[in-house]
């Protein structure tokens, strides 16, 4: 039989859980944690001004956002999943999701009750973001395995615009001076987007030619219509 915590902990609807005051278990809120879409600014160049989206684990310059939402989710009840949407804070970065329950919450389990404030697709467990460690691409985990990256989490930043322009999204680990992306075999798109790693090498990068990367700035707009997706692929 279900104890009464068990039942309380899964009944967000009508309890209102107190939050400890560990730093590890409260809303991660700070001026930073802006949902935005970005997209690459380096004038006179193929990807001045291209959105960066999500698709297949990477993220890409010249390619859709990759999405799914399951058969379960009533038609019409699924986000557009045509944007991707991230979130800063801490210096980590995720993809933009939350849990319909719980006013924007969602709790991730087993070794310790976690609540997050993210927004932007509705599904419990995030997908991160970080640098791989095999090539220092920008990816993001599958969903429902936040932590089962293999590479860096921490290094990312993002600034808001004091002026209500563009903010600017970066990273700064790894001794990495921000993004750079990388053409394909063809030398052109789709572009693959890494860490401006001062290792970054031939090998690393989709068309096997480092010298045709080209830096960029990553600007952020403000994403404002809730959930963007259900989860990323």
């Amino acid at each position: 039989m279900l104890s009464t915590t068990f039942l309380a902990l899964f009944l967000p609807l009508t309890l209102t859980i107190a939050l400890p005051t560990d730093s590890n278990l409260q809303y991660r809120q700070n001026t930073a944690a802006t949902p935005f879409t970005f997209i690459a600014a380096r004038s006179g160049s193929p990807i001045h001004l291209q959105s960066i989206n999500a698709n297949n684990g990477d993220f890409w310059i010249g390619k859709p956002t990759l999405s799914y939402c399951i058969p379960e989710v009533p038609a019409g009840d699924c986000p557009p999943g045509t944007a991707t949407a991230l979130l800063v804070g801490d210096g980590r970065a995720s993809m933009v999701r939350t849990m319909s329950l719980a006013a924007s919450c969602y709790i991730v389990f087993p070794s310790r009750l976690r609540i997050f404030y993210k927004q932007g697709a509705d599904v419990p467990g995030g997908q991160d973001v970080y640098i791989s460690a095999t090539n220092g691409a920008l990816r993001f985990t599958e969903p429902h395995t936040e932590g089962g990256e293999n590479g860096t989490t921490t290094g990312f930043s993002y600034t808001n615009s004091t002026d209500g322009g563009l903010g600017e999204f970066s990273f700064t680990g790894l001794n990495a001076t921000g993004f750079v992306a990388c053409p394909s075999l063809n030398g052109t798109a789709p572009w693959q987007i890494f860490a401006a790693l001062p290792n970054l090498g031939n090998k690393d990068v989709p068309g096997e030619n480092v010298s045709a990367c080209l830096g960029f700035d990553a600007l952020g707009d403000t994403y404002e219509n809730g959930a963007a997706a259900y989860q990323y692929e």
